[in-house]
């Protein structure tokens, strides 16, 4: 395995770590929780005056970078 796939691997973990921390909250449809944290994270980035939409298409071209 190269080191990008091996770093992606590693990236995609904590992801899954986060969703799955966040399955154990309550109120979380376990069908959609990716939907779900997004649209908390939504939530969280209006009462913190953070542009939601920027950040997303910045994380887009990490993504797009890192694969």
């Amino acid at each position: 395995m190269d080191q990008t796939q091996d770093t992606n691997d590693i990236r995609a973990h904590r992801a899954r770590v986060a969703i799955d921390v966040y399955l154990g909250l309550p109120g979380v449809d376990p069908d959609c929780p990716i939907r779900d944290l997004l649209a908390d994270m939504m939530h969280f980035c209006v009462s913190r005056g953070i542009d939601f939409d920027r950040e997303l298409k910045l994380a887009v071209g990490n993504f797009e970078a890192e694969k």
